[in-house]
């Protein structure tokens, strides 16, 4: 036999080979019914296939299927088996429910007359166990229960408060007034449309919250004037891509690249990303347009003609009145909780600088299993951006230390900002302590940056030690020799009598009878 394989007779013999074995895997896929629910176990590692049979009429095909063991995972593909490396749409979420849709009308795949097959995998080291069912529809989502379906054109007629960009009448669409709050749900693997008109030409900032009021789902909010937001043409983005944000918000203002301005705006809550569509997402949403940075926060007035904030006190840190200061004592320890995904800021107002001071903040974490950051800044509000210094507490250890030089302290001003920036889900609790580290030669410093000399020693710094002379001292000491010795000196010499009486005593005259002469002792 030639064994060449390119010759006529192995081709054939490839092919029979490749028949037969589509043939023995083609004899193992379940063929479904439409609307029918299908359970299956798969052993680790494995595969179990599906097929349904499309024929022109329908408009979409959907595949939902519920986990109840293990970690399945679906794949998807046109007129051949799927593996997890070769198909055409998948899911693979770690959520319980898993959904693929495949519409004529949208997508990157598009449905087509034919044969689809379905196949779940079993991920990891345990068996999966799962139930699935497909539907056909001869309208997009069969309307999605808010719309009337055209067979003959396969589109629908949306209800009022449907009526979007969606096809499948799926999304519902408000009409927003500014400032209130509107309460609400986006089911999963849907989104949710807010109308609203800006009308005031002094508003320098359009800002969009959205509020968690329970689940995990990982949403994305999308802001974008004059037309509905998608996940690939918006103004403004925010994303949650691991379900534990509290908040989201979007803004525009005058300086970004679409700025803010009069007119209709559109918001998006997008609960359809991929990996994502296992929970609904109940919501709180309200939209402001303010004439001042975020309208104060709450926290001062706003001058409509400036744009600029008065903030209340202990409220003047940033422009916007949006961080509260807890002013820190020197030496005093400051506790705090700081709330998941929050930031706390501290205020430090230095007494007036001396050379030789420098500025030590000590952050410690109180029995948290998560470290925050922590940043210092002069003057504003410090953050990852736009900071003096900054530092991570690591994993080794509770406590992390920040220090400002005494230079950089009398140049910068005696007003420095700390913020701790929780970056997890949990609170973390933190004792703050500020204190000014004065290089005091002998002695301690003090928290206000003054020393504490040690016996012995004196001046600013501890540099001088009592009873040791100085220059000046020696000068003045040696004056006061040189005039006392000229004082002896004119005593001596009778400059000054008065003066010298006991020290200079007249002498006696002693009269010897051995000579003719007089002799005079002194």
């Amino acid at each position: 036999m030639n064994r060449n394989r390119n010759s006529p007779e192995m081709r054939r013999i490839l092919a029979l080979i490749i028949a037969c074995n589509a043939v023995f895997v083609l004899s193992k896929v379940e063929w479904l019914e439409p609307e029918r629910w299908y359970d299956a176990t798969v052993a680790p590692g494995h595969y179990h296939y599906y097929g349904i049979n499309v024929t022109e009429e329908y408009a979409e095909l959907s595949v939902d299927m519920k986990a109840s063991g293990g970690d399945p995972d679906i794949y998807v593909r046109f007129n051949n088996l799927p593996t997890k490396e070769v198909y055409d749409l998948s899911d693979t979420s770690i959520t319980t429910d898993h959904l693929i849709r495949i519409r004529s009308d949208e997508g990157q795949v598009r449905l087509r007359a034919g044969s689809y097959y379905i196949a779940v995998y079993a991920y990891g080291s345990a068996e999966a166990r799962s139930s699935l069912r497909a539907r056909l529809y001869k309208c997009p989502g069969d309307c999605s229960g808010h719309g009337s379906c055209d067979a003959a054109t396969k589109t629908c007629q949306c209800n009022e408060g449907y009526r979007t960009d969606r096809s499948d009448c799926s999304a519902q669409l408000l009409k927003l007034q500014l400032g209130e709050t509107y309460v609400g749900t986006v089911p999963r693997m849907s989104t949710l449309y807010a109308e609203f008109e800006l009308k005031d030409e002094n508003a320098i900032e359009l800002r969009g919250f959205l509020q968690r009021r329970g689940g995990y789902a990982r949403v994305q909010l999308l802001l974008r004037r004059g037309g509905f937001p998608s996940p690939t043409h918006w103004d403004a983005q925010d994303i949650d891509f691991w379900g534990a944000r509290s908040e989201l918000e979007v803004a525009v203002t005058r300086d970004s690249e679409v700025p803010v301005r009069t007119g209709k705006w559109y918001l998006a809550i997008d609960n359809e990303r991929e990996g994502a569509s296992g929970e609904d997402f109940p919501f709180k949403l309200t939209v402001h347009g303010y004439a001042c940075p975020r309208g104060c926060s709450g926290h001062g007035t706003c001058n409509a003609e400036s744009h600029e904030c008065a903030c209340d006190p202990e409220w003047d840190a940033a422009k916007d009145c949006s961080a509260a200061n807890h002013p820190l004592s020197l030496g005093v320890d400051h506790v705090a909780s700081v709330l998941g995904f929050e930031k706390a800021n501290f205020k430090i107002v230095l007494p007036a600088m001396r050379g030789g001071s420098e500025l030590v903040v000590q952050v410690r974490t109180m029995g948290s299993e998560h470290y925050p950051r922590v940043y210092i800044n002069p003057l504003t509000l410090p953050d990852a951006a736009s900071r003096w210094a900054a530092n991570r507490l690591p994993q080794a250890s509770d406590t992390a230390v920040l220090r400002v030089a005494s230079g950089d302290l009398l140049e910068q001003g005696n007003i420095w900002f700390v913020q701790v920036d929780n970056e997890h889900e949990r609170p973390v609790n933190v004792s703050v302590r500020a204190a000014l580290a004065a290089f005091c030669a002998h002695g301690k410093s003090n928290p206000d940056g003054s020393c504490d000399c040690n016996r012995g020693w004196t001046g600013t710094f501890c540099e001088e030690k009592r009873g040791v002379m100085t220059r000046a001292g020696a000068v003045v000491l040696s004056l006061a020799m040189l005039s006392v010795g000229m004082l002896v000196a004119f005593c001596i010499k009778r400059y000054w009598p008065e003066l010298c009486a006991r020290r200079q005593p007249e002498p006696t005259l002693q009269y010897s009878n051995l000579g003719t002469g007089l002799i005079g002792d002194q």
